[in-house]
């Protein structure tokens, strides 16, 4: 969903909102972007960061502890960090992934200049001397694809994403931010404001087949598997607003599940975003705060441990439990348990997971996944002991 390398359905109602958020930011944009284009335009003279997230893995094999397969590539437009840097750059893609035989891969692609042009639910964005990508989001099926063809890159190719479920929003509203989970007292300070609503998150791709054909250093990279697209947008610098971030999304049979928990920098309250679907159908899509029990929930829980890489945080989940209670009482778990991570840094951990899950009692299912630890605090991890 997020972060680099190395370093790091539409209404009214909620144009209007970005309207307005253009004002603060002093930024340029469409009177009416599409669902994937350009919420907010980044510049050295703001804060603003966008990233247009893709992924893709291959099925992991069950006799092997190898990592299968994977890439994600992230389009960026503005700094995650503040101060501004001006040794960094605005515009930039990021590469991670995992070669057939294991060995990982990580590249930050900088570029002269980032454009993106919309034609109704057509995206084109180029980043010049890096690629592009083309997004037809529209409500059944999605199609995503980036080449990257930059004179001096050391990947080089192309990477198609065709959706098998339709698109959707964070929260079961019809606004891209979060506004639907703003805790009842509305009690917020102004990171927490900010985050409810003016974080902006579109997925025009919860899961769908992928094709990836690329060269890396050189190297084939080519496979088939599972992919996801998504696009987040804010006014300030990324690292400047979170606590803590996970998130992840997985394939597990006829399942496509997402989750997103969040903790704001300067807020106690704890952000809960699920997503389900099966066979297509849409079993919840919800966002909450604070709430743990009841029904129409998503319930997000680290287990196990791993030595982590870095001594300020030594400790890192194993993977993640994400359990739905749907509204009728019924209940679905899956387990993402991490193959190997890429970035694997101090305040940020991405991993490639096996997945297992289903209906609490009914037939379960294995796929892959990719998890996601932002950890800007440095939080330790303390396992649980249950």
């Amino acid at each position: 969903m997020l972060l680099s390398a190395q370093a790091m359905d539409q209404s009214l109602s909620w144009k209007s909102l970005l309207i307005g958020l253009c004002a603060i930011v002093t930024c340029v944009r469409a009177s009416n972007p599409s669902f994937d284009g350009q919420h907010i335009r980044p510049t050295a003279n703001n804060s603003a960061v966008a990233w247009w997230w893709s992924s893709v893995a291959a099925e992991p094999n069950p006799n092997s502890s190898l990592p299968p397969a994977s890439i994600q590539v992230v389009f960026f437009q503005g700094q995650i960090t503040s101060p501004h840097n001006p040794l960094s750059p605005e515009y930039y893609v990021t590469v991670n992934g995992f070669m057939p035989d294991g060995t990982s891969f990580a590249e930050t692609l900088s570029a002269e200049t980032s454009q993106v042009s919309e034609s109704g639910e057509r995206v084109v964005g180029t980043w010049k001397n890096v690629g592009s990508f083309v997004s037809n989001s529209v409500q059944e099926i999605s199609k995503f694809s980036l080449t990257l063809d930059g004179p001096d890159s050391p990947v080089k190719g192309t990477i198609t994403i065709t959706s098998d479920v339709p698109r959707h929003l964070g929260c079961s509203s019809n606004e891209p931010t979060f506004n639907s989970a703003i805790p009842r007292d509305n009690h917020l300070s102004g990171k927490a404001k900010t985050f409810y609503t003016q974080l902006g998150w579109t997925v025009s791709i919860p899961a769908g087949r992928a094709v990836v054909d690329l060269q890396v250093d050189g190297k084939p990279l080519a496979f088939s598997g599972t992919g996801y697209h998504d696009q987040n947008w804010m006014p300030i610098a990324f690292m400047d607003l979170f606590k803590t971030w996970y998130f992840g999304t997985a394939q597990a049979g006829p399942y496509v599940l997402a989750y997103l928990t969040v903790q704001v920098a300067d807020s106690s309250y704890v952000f809960n975003s699920g997503y389900l679907s099966k066979n297509g159908k849409l079993l919840q899509k919800q966002c909450n705060t604070d709430k743990i029990t009841g029904t129409d929930i998503s319930v997000l829980k680290p287990f196990g441990v791993l030595n982590g890489t870095q001594t300020e945080v030594p400790l890192v989940p194993a993977g993640y439990s994400i359990e739905y209670v749907g509204n009728g009482g019924e209940r679905f778990k899956f387990d993402l348990t991490s193959l190997a991570s890429n970035p694997d840094l101090v305040f940020y951990h991405r991993s490639v997971a096996k997945v297992r899950g289903g209906e609490v009692g009914k037939e379960q299912y294995d796929g892959v996944g990719l998890t996601e630890w932002l950890n800007p605090a440095l939080e330790l991890y303390i396992p649980s002991s249950s």
